[in-house]
């Protein structure tokens, strides 16, 4: 027959396995959770940072086209 006392312990026992898992459930849950917003804060930072790069890249060059061509143009219009 079983006592109380052991019904006691094997309540214990679940109840510790069950905390156990629960916490490290929600350990790997959150370690998850937070990979994937680094991934996608870093995504993102890059998207943004190389847009900016491009951006100036593509301006800088339209700068220098433009006044390489009004250079050549006066150059040519005063000879």
């Amino acid at each position: 027959m079983t006592s109380s006392a052991d019904i006691a312990a094997a309540a214990a026992t679940d109840a510790a396995g069950i905390a156990a898992t629960d916490a490290a459930g929600i350990a790997a849950t959150d370690a998850a959770g937070i990979a994937a917003t680094d991934a996608a804060g870093i995504a993102a930072t890059d998207a943004a940072g190389i847009a900016a790069t491009d951006a100036a890249g593509i301006a800088a060059t339209d700068a220098a086209g433009i006044a390489a061509t009004d250079a050549a143009g006066i150059a040519a219009t005063d000879a």
